[in-house]
Formats: C-alpha cells, sequence, structure tokens
C-alpha cells in the first residue's frame, strides 16, 4: 500500500500468518486495521468494503502531489498466481508542465501460470470481469464472506422475523418476492375497483333507459329481464323510425318544389325593380352634362399650364444664378486687393533681412573656435564627478561593511531563539488524524439526518395531501348525492310527464294504468315549466357517472396515500432509533435525544467543537511552519551576510585605489585649460546665446521666403477665378433671355397677349387637377355603368310580368311547418332510440367484464392472501423462501456449533405461529442438551450468545460461497463483537475460536481489545507511528 489511508510504504504477507487457525490483527482505535480490508477490496473491484468508504478519500493526508495513491494485491487462487494493481482517482503534479491535474483511476492485471506471465489486462471493465469471473463473487458478496461483522450476528439472533427478513433479503435478494405480491396486490385492487365501477354504471346506465310500454316493476328486475326487455323495446322503436323517415322524405321531397318556384318569382321581381332604378339614374346624369363640360374646360388648361411649368422653374433658377455670379464676382475683387498689399509688405521685410547677412556670417565663426575648446572643460568636469564618485562609494562601503556585522550578530541572535521554539513543540499531527477522523463520522450521520429529515418532512407532505384528498373525498361523495338526486327527480318528472299525457289520451271509461279506476276525478296536468327532455336526462346521467368516477377515484387515492404513510412512518422512526444507537456507540455518549432536530443541533455542537479542535491543531501545526520556514530564513540570509562583507571589503580597496589616481590626473588637467571661462557650464551658455541668434535669422529668412511664395500663387487664383465668374455670368444672362422668350411666345398663343398672369394663376392651381379628373372619369363610368345596366335588365325581364307573392309564401310556410312538426317525431324518436341504444351497449359491454372479471377475482385473491402471508399460518412467500434458506444456514451451523459447544446446543427454526406476521417465519430457538429442552435465544449469555453468533457467520459464509459456484474461501475475519463482552464470555469465545481445526479454515480477529492480544500469540500489530501515519509487524509470541 502506497499513501493509501494511514500507510505511506507497506507491504503485509498473510502467508506468515498461516501458522496458526486463529490470529489477531490489533491496533489502537483509529490506527488503520479496517484500512488494510478497503485495500484488499480496492485491489479486488475497485471499491471499498462498503459504499461509503470511497476509494479516492483513502488517499493519504501526508501524501504531497508527487506521490501516487496505489495498492498491489498477489493472489493465487487453482494454481495460478494473479498479480493486481490500482490507482484510485486522484489530484497529482502534471507530468509536463506545472500545477496539478486530476488524474483517473487505472489498473493492471498480471496471471502467472508456474512462474511466466500469460496475460496482462490494462483496462478497468475487463479487470472487474475477469475478477468476477476468478472468484465467482461481487464485492458485497466478497464483504459478507471474508469480513463478518461478529455484533450484527448477535443482534440478529434475537431479532424478530421482520427484522431477520430485512438482513436475509438483502443476503439472498428475496425482495423480487416481495415486489411481486405488491404488484399482484396492486392488479387486485385495480381489477375489484373496474369491477365495482362497472357494475355502478350498469345500475346508473339502467336507470337511465326511457321506457315504453314496460313493466311497472322493471327497475326491480335483474339486470338479464331488463337487458332483454330493452332489446325488445329498440327492435321496436327502429320499425317506427322507418315509418317516421319515409313520411319526412315526402314531405320535402313537396316543401322543396314549391319553394324553388318561389325563388324564381322572388328574383323576377327583384329585376324589374333594379330596370326602373336604373332608368331614374339615366336622367339624373343626363341633367348633369353642362356642369361636367365646364369641368373638362378648366382640366385642359390646367393641363396646358402643367405642360409649361418645367420652364417656367428654369426661369426662375435662372434669375437666381445670375445674382449668385454677380455677389461672387464682388468678393473676389476684394480678396485681391488684400493681397496685393500684404506683397508689398513682405517685399520690405526681405530686404531687411539682407542687410543682416553679413554680421551672422561672424557670430557662426566664434562658434566654431570655441567648440574647440569645449572637450577639454568637460573632460575637466567628468574627472571631479568621478573624483567624488569614488569618495562618496567609499565612504559608503566602509558603512555597510559596519552595518553588515551588526545584521550578522542579530541573526545568530534570532536563529538559536527560533532552534529553542521548534525543539519545545510536540509532533501535532497524530491529534489531527484523530480530529479529522471524529469530524469524518459526524458528517456522515448528519448525511443521515438529512436523509431523515428529508424523509420526514415528506411525511408531513403526504399527510397534508392525505388531508386534502379526504376533504376531496368529502367533496365527491357530496357531489356524487347531489347528481344522483338530481338525476332521480329528472327522472321522476319525465316518468310523471308521460303518465300525464297516458292520462289524457285514454278513452272515457278505460281503466288508468295506475290506479285501476274508471274515473278519474282529479288527473294531473303536465307543467310546461316541468317539462324534462331527453338531452335533458342524458346529461343528468353524464354528470351522475363523472361524480361516481371522482368518488372512486379519491378513495383508491386516500388508501393508497395512507398505506404509504405508514410504511414511511415505521421506517422513519426505525431508522432513527439504529441512529440514535450508532451515535451512542461510535461518538461514546450517553442520553443521546431521539428528536432528530434535537440530535442535528447536539451533532452540530460537537462537529463545531471538532472543527475549533482541527482549525487549532492546523493554527499551531501552520505556525511552527512558519517558524522553521523563518530559521531556514534566517540561516540562509545569515550565509547572504557573510558573503556579502567578503565582497564589500575587497569592493573599498578597488575604490580607495581609483580615487587616488583620478584626483593626480585631475590636478594636471585643471592646470592647462584657459582664463576666458570659468568653467564647462559659462562656456556653453555663450556658445548657446550665439546659436539662438544664429537659429533665430535662419527662421526669419526661411518664413520671409515662404510668406511670398504664398502670396504670390493666392494672386495668381484669385485672378483665374475671376475671369472664370465673368465668362459663366453671360452665359447665364443669354439662357434666361432664351427662356423668357419662349414662355411669352406660348402665352401669347393661348391667351392673345403677352402678360404671364393667367398663367401663373394656372400655376397655383396645379394641385387640384387630380381631383377634377377623378370626377369627370367618375361621371363617364356611370354614364356608360347605367347604360348597360337597363340594356341588361330588359334582356332578363323580357316579357315578363311582376308577380304577387303573398299567396305563395303562405303555401310554402304551410309545407314548412308540416316538415318540421314530421321531422321533430322523427328527432325525437331518434334521439330516445339513440340514447337507449348507446346505453344498452354500454350496459351490455360492462355486464360482459364484470362475468368475466369475477371469476379472476376471486383466484387473484386467493393468490395475493397467499403471497403476502395473509393465511392461517402467516408466512408470506418471501419469508417461505427465507425460511428455507435459514434453515440450510442453521443446518450448516449446527455443524460447527456441535463443535464448540461440544454437543450442548443445538439450533432450530421456532415451529409454531406467532400471535403477529412480524413475530412467523423466521424465529429461532436454542436446544439446550444439558436440560432437554428449546431456550429462547434472549436467555443464553454473552459468551453462549457469541459462540452461537459465530457458528451463524461461518454458515452464512459457507452458504453464500456455495450460491456463488462452490468457491472456497479460506480466510476469515471477524470484526466488532469483542469490545462489549466480559471476562468470562470473552474467555468462552477465546475457547470457541480456538477449537477450530487449523485445517479447515483461518479465523482474523480485528480488535483492539488487551486480553486478546496476550491469548492469541499469532497477530498483525498496526502501530501508529504519528504525522498520520501507521504501521504494521507479524508478531508471533511462543
Amino acid at each position: 500500500m502506497e499513501n493509501f489511508g494511514p500507510y505511506e510504504n507497506e507491504t503485509i504477507d498473510f502467508t506468515e500468518l498461516n501458522r496458526s487457525s486463529v490470529f489477531l490483527i490489533s491496533g489502537n482505535t483509529g490506527s488503520g486495521k479496517t484500512t488494510i480490508f478497503d485495500a484488499i477490496t480496492f485491489a479486488l473491484y475497485g471499491q471499498g468494503i462498503t459504499d461509503d468508504r470511497n476509494p479516492a478519500l483513502l488517499r493519504s493526508d501526508f501524501a504531497d502531489f508527487d506521490s501516487p495513491t496505489k495498492v498491489d494485491l498477489t493472489f493465487e487462487h487453482q494454481g495460478t498466481t494473479y498479480q493486481i494493481s490500482r490507482e484510485p482517482v486522484q489530484v497529482l503534479n502534471k507530468k509536463r508542465g506545472t500545477g496539478q491535474k486530476e488524474y483517473g483511476a487505472t489498473g493492471k492485471l498480471d496471471i502467472f501460470k508456474d512462474g511466466e506471465k500469460i496475460e496482462e489486462i490494462t483496462k478497468l471493465v475487463q479487470i472487474g470481469t475477469k475478477i468476477d469471473d476468478i472468484l465467482q463473487l461481487n464485492r458485497k458478496q466478497f464483504v459478507q464472506i471474508v469480513l463478518l461483522p461478529q455484533g450484527d450476528f448477535q443482534e440478529f439472533l434475537s431479532a424478530s422475523s421482520d427484522q431477520k427478513e430485512k438482513l436475509l433479503r438483502n443476503i439472498f435478494h428475496t425482495s423480487l418476492y416481495r415486489n411481486w405480491g405488491d404488484v399482484l396486490n396492486e392488479e387486485l385492487k385495480t381489477k375489484a375497483r373496474n369491477s365495482t365501477g362497472w357494475q355502478e354504471s350498469i345500475k346508473h346506465s339502467l336507470a337511465t333507459i326511457t321506457w315504453i310500454d314496460a313493466p311497472e316493476d322493471i327497475s326491480d328486475q335483474n339486470t338479464e329481464t331488463q337487458l332483454g326487455a330493452l332489446n325488445q323495446q329498440q327492435a321496436n322503436s327502429k320499425k317506427t323510425l322507418e315509418q317516421l323517415d319515409a313520411k319526412l322524405k315526402q314531405l320535402s321531397k313537396e316543401y322543396k318544389a314549391k319553394n324553388n318556384e318561389l325563388i324564381s318569382h322572388q328574383e323576377t321581381n327583384k329585376q324589374i325593380d333594379s330596370l326602373e332604378d336604373a332608368k331614374k339614374q339615366q336622367t339624373t346624369l343626363q341633367a348633369s352634362k353642362p356642369q361636367f363640360d365646364a369641368l373638362q374646360k378648366q382640366f385642359d388648361d390646367l393641363s396646358w399650364a402643367k405642360d409649361l411649368k418645367p420652364k417656367h422653374d428654369q426661369f426662375q433658377k435662372g434669375q437666381t444664378d445670375v445674382h449668385q455670379y454677380q455677389d461672387e464676382i464682388e468678393t473676389v475683387k476684394s480678396q485681391l486687393s488684400d493681397a496685393s498689399s500684404k506683397q508689398k509688405d513682405l517685399e520690405q521685410i526681405h530686404e531687411d533681412l539682407e542687410g543682416q547677412k553679413e554680421q551672422q556670417d561672424k557670430i557662426t565663426n566664434e562658434m566654431a573656435v570655441l567648440a574647440k575648446q569645449r572637450d577639454s572643460f568637460k573632460k575637466r568636469d567628468q574627472l571631479k564627478q568621478k573624483v567624488a564618485t569614488s569618495t562618496k562609494k567609499v565612504t559608503e562601503l566602509t558603512q555597510q561593511v559596519v552595518d553588515n556585522k551588526n545584521q550578522s550578530k542579530k541573526m545568530a541572535t534570532e536563529i538559536d531563539a527560533l532552534e529553542k521554539e521548534l525543539n519545545g513543540q510536540s509532533n501535532l499531527n497524530d491529534d489531527l488524524l484523530s480530529a479529522k477522523q471524529k469530524s469524518h463520522t459526524l458528517s456522515n450521520f448528519e448525511e443521515k439526518i438529512t436523509d431523515l429529515t428529508t424523509l420526514r418532512e415528506k411525511n408531513k407532505r403526504l399527510e397534508s395531501l392525505i388531508v386534502r384528498d379526504k376533504t376531496s373525498l368529502a367533496d365527491a361523495s357530496a357531489t356524487r348525492n347531489k347528481r344522483q338526486e338530481e338525476a332521480d327527480n329528472l327522472n321522476n318528472i319525465r316518468i310523471q310527464n308521460e303518465i300525464s299525457k297516458l292520462v289524457e289520451q285514454l278513452k272515457p271509461g278505460t281503466p288508468c294504468p295506475v290506479c285501476g279506476g274508471t274515473d278519474h276525478p282529479a288527473p294531473a296536468h303536465l307543467s310546461p315549466e316541468q317539462n324534462v327532455s331527453d338531452a335533458d336526462l342524458k346529461a343528468a346521467n353524464t354528470r351522475l357517472n363523472e361524480a361516481i368516477t371522482a368518488e372512486s377515484a379519491y378513495k383508491s387515492q386516500v388508501e393508497t396515500s395512507q398505506n404509504q404513510l405508514d410504511e414511511q412512518s415505521k421506517s422513519y422512526h426505525q431508522r432513527v432509533k439504529e441512529m440514535v444507537t450508532n451515535v451512542e456507540a461510535e461518538l461514546q455518549i450517553q442520553d443521546v435525544s431521539t428528536e432528530i432536530d434535537e440530535v442535528a443541533k447536539q451533532l452540530n455542537d460537537i462537529q463545531n467543537e471538532t472543527n475549533e479542535t482541527i482549525n487549532s491543531i492546523n493554527d499551531q501545526i501552520d505556525h511552527l511552519k512558519s517558524q522553521k520556514n523563518k530559521k531556514d530564513a534566517a540561516n540562509t540570509k545569515l550565509s547572504s551576510l557573510t558573503k556579502q562583507r567578503e565582497e564589500l571589503q575587497q569592493s573599498l580597496r578597488k575604490f580607495t585605489s581609483d580615487m587616488s589616481s583620478q584626483q593626480g590626473a585631475l590636478t594636471e588637467l585643471e592646470h592647462n585649460l584657459p582664463s576666458e571661462f570659468n568653467d564647462l557650464k559659462s562656456l556653453d551658455n555663450h556658445l548657446a546665446e550665439l546659436k539662438n541668434s544664429n537659429d533665430a535669422y535662419e527662421k526669419n529668412v526661411k518664413q520671409n521666403n515662404d510668406d511670398l511664395g504664398k502670396v504670390k500663387t493666392h494672386i495668381g487664383s484669385l485672378q483665374g477665378r475671376q475671369q472664370s465668374l465673368l465668362v459663366e455670368l453671360d452665359k447665364s444672362k443669354q439662357s434666361l433671355s432664351d427662356l423668357q422668350d419662349a414662355i411669352t411666345k406660348a402665352v401669347q398663343e393661348k391667351f392673345g397677349q403677352e402678360d404671364w398672369k393667367q398663367f401663373e394663376i394656372l400655376l397655383q392651381n396645379l394641385d387640384g387637377i387630380e381631383h377634377i379628373q377623378h370626377q369627370i372619369n367618375d361621371y363617364n363610368d356611370s354614364v356608360k355603368q347605367v347604360g348597360y345596366d337597363i340594356d341588361h335588365f330588359k334582356k332578363e325581364i323580357g316579357d315578363k310580368q311582376r308577380v304577387d307573392l303573398e299567396k305563395e309564401k303562405v303555401l310554402v310556410d304551410a309545407l314548412a311547418g308540416k316538415v318540421e312538426d314530421s321531422r321533430g317525431a322523427y328527432n325525437r324518436q331518434h334521439e330516445q332510440f339513440t340514447l337507449n341504444q348507446k346505453t344498452l351497449e354500454n350496459i351490455e359491454k360492462y355486464y360482459k367484464k364484470v362475468k368475466t372479471q369475477e371469476e379472476e377475482i376471486t383466484q387473484l385473491q386467493q393468490l395475493v392472501d397467499a403471497i403476502n402471508g395473509k393465511g392461517a399460518n402467516k408466512l408470506s412467500l418471501e419469508r417461505y423462501v427465507l425460511r428455507a434458506e435459514l434453515a440450510e444456514i442453521l443446518q450448516v451451523a449446527n455443524q460447527h456449533l456441535k463443535k464448540l459447544s461440544s454437543g450442548r446446543y443445538l439450533l432450530k427454526l421456532h415451529r409454531e405461529s406467532g400471535s403477529y406476521q412480524k413475530n412467523t417465519g423466521l424465529e429461532i430457538d436454542v436446544f439446550d442438551g444439558d436440560v432437554g429442552e428449546d431456550r429462547n435465544v434472549h436467555t443464553l449469555s454473552g459468551g453462549e450468545s457469541f459462540i452461537v453468533a459465530l457458528s451463524l457467520a461461518l454458515a452464512l459464509g459457507e452458504v453464500i460461497q456455495n450460491e456463488a459456484g462452490g468457491i472456497s474461501i479460506d480466510t476469515l475475519f471477524v470484526d466488532e463483537g469483542f469490545g462489549t463482552l466480559d471476562q468470562d464470555s470473552l474467555s468462552t469465545a477465546m475457547a470457541a475460536l480456538e477449537s477450530i481445526e487449523s485445517n479447515d479454515r483461518t479465523i482474523g480477529i480485528i480488535s483492539h481489545v488487551q486480553m486478546l492480544q496476550q491469548s492469541i500469540p499469532c497477530q498483525l500489530r498496526v502501530k501508529a507511528v504519528g504525522q498520520g501515519k501507521s504501521h504494521t509487524k507479524v508478531l508471533e509470541t511462543i
């Protein structure tokens, strides 16, 4: 195991423990005993021994990112050796570059035969398949066989049949039988609900039938009798319908002929009226002709003006262009005058600059002479600067040497203090590991509390849902009663109305169909307000059926939800009890509340305290790391200071020598310098003044030449622009004159004079030309349409005359009334026939289903009762199967128990049924040979319970092995159960274990109990060595 749990690099050879039939794996709590079996299970299956022991979380806390977690396992099976290696998902340093990344799980399986490798598998899925083929066990079966939780089997002995059933169900996977019973029970409920619903539907469907000439007690007859009467009634009604249909068709034919004749005469009268209207409209249009002739004249004048308008627009634009050209010419003249004046001023400046040229040449020559003397001054100043720099550096280095000596002395004192502090601190890693393990245990309990809280909330929501559904059920029942009453009332009114109609039709002296009397002193009269149609009755029955269906649905929902709530509540309280027991045992606290919120609060307080402890230890560890880093840094700095001091002393000697050489060279150079200037700065200032004067003169000359060139160019451009504008002005004036002549000529031809006034008035009214055109077009179209209509109607009418329609309408209306009466009689008869026929079909369908399901329900009820243990023996199918499995386990267990108890005890199934199903079928008795009778398992002592539970554990392992293909597991490990035994019971248990023959099976005990360490010579000792690490060692005492 590499970096797996507390093991940094640990190898365990289990063959060294084969010398004894019983060996002990010992060590303090939390040292890593169970982690060994996590490693074995991980190597084989890629998982821990339980679902909550994730291999990725078993990576060692002390492992750095360069140290991977890895487990290697070598085992032999049927002459073949297997070497398997696995690594879980883990975060490690990248193989290339910097930083970390998460690497996926990997594995390799090597297979050897006679020392030679015959196969290598590297894919995880193939490795898992191969291991399953080799061992014929899945992970859960392997753990159940190899690692026996002894304490669980002692609890199993005294558990009820219900509790045993839950444990054995998980081992032998018999939940299929229970699920089968649930499915069949649900199917039975569904069939029963369906049958009840169909019977109710038949009853209420028969109540909706409208009977004709049926016996008075027809509703009291059985379903078969009513079905026969209804079939006969439907046959008679079908014949009546055929007669009514023939009569309706004949009347409809007569009505259609007369109505078509009436429609033709109505169309003729309508055409005559339309002809007269068209002639009146033609007369009106002829009277309006002079008005539209004047409108046509106005339209022609406006069209002429519209055609001439483009030239008028050009004329107006030409006038604007002439004014613009004239204004632009005046602007150019003004700009030419300003440019000529500026040219004269610039020419005068040019003459002045030419007069200064001789003086500027003298300044240039002086600057050249002074530039040569400047290098000597510059060299002198550089030497002065070097001397000053060297002097300053020597002073600084002298002080740095002194400071270095003081810092070295201070750093040595600090290192001594840190060394003392580090040596005085204890190792905190063991405390941190214990605190983390406790925190992990608390986190597991918190997850269980969260699950229980969720289950509790689900129960509360289910309770609310049941309350809501019960309210809905009450409402549905009330609605169903209301709909039943409504349907009954409507049916009663319908029957009363039918009787009343029949009474009115009786001949005098005919016996009354109700009372038999021939005298009717007070006959009932039909009230129009109480008339009930077939549609009303059908709608009422439909609402009643919907109400019955809704009521049945709510009943089923309430029953299902209540059963679910009972099951969930029972599970919740059992899980709370189990969790409280586990909390008290694992955290070693007393009087834990059974209220889940109180447990959560108490665990949260413990978790907070544990977190504070972890944080405190981490703070101390971080502080120690910080102090160690400080010490390392101080040692590094002290070494650096020593090296620095040597370098400073060497630099001081060098700079002192350089300063002396530089001072001699400076004295010699100052002796040869000229006396006109005191230093380089005064010389540079004089040179700068000469240069500024020369630069200013050159700049003025250049600026003057540039300005003169620009002015001359500008004047030439203005003169060209002036000439171009004059040419364009002449062209615009000529074009304007031509347009004026053309417009004047057109006006002269139109109006006989040259005045433009009438033309301009027409231009102002051009917006109305489209409206005038539309008026003229509408008038012309109307004249054409009226002429066309007159010709059309004359052609259609021909020699026809206006007809009097009133007499024909009276005849057609009379025929329509007869048709409607006949159709009403047919529809009423057809509606009643259709409603009864549909009801009949539904009744026959439901009746057939009811008969079919009666036998199915009876057989299914017997099967459900047998499977779910509702019979006299209170034994369900699943418990029957488990009872057979348990009998086999007890048979094997008795072989071990006989040896362990020297033939005194024998396990047997309790034969009598219990008072309830929960304590029937899986109860176990112990036959005590010393007293010659059965004993209750609760009367066994601690040691006796241990050997009985051990026998059960060994037997269960053997049975599971046989079911897994008859494989052989030579070594079993017993975990838990020893710490709770007293001295005598522990002695009994040890004697039982020592009686196991070594050539049969080897037993490994996992415990921290001191007496076992003293009693069992062959041991694998697990010892914590600090910093979260543990080591193992095989011990054998004689």
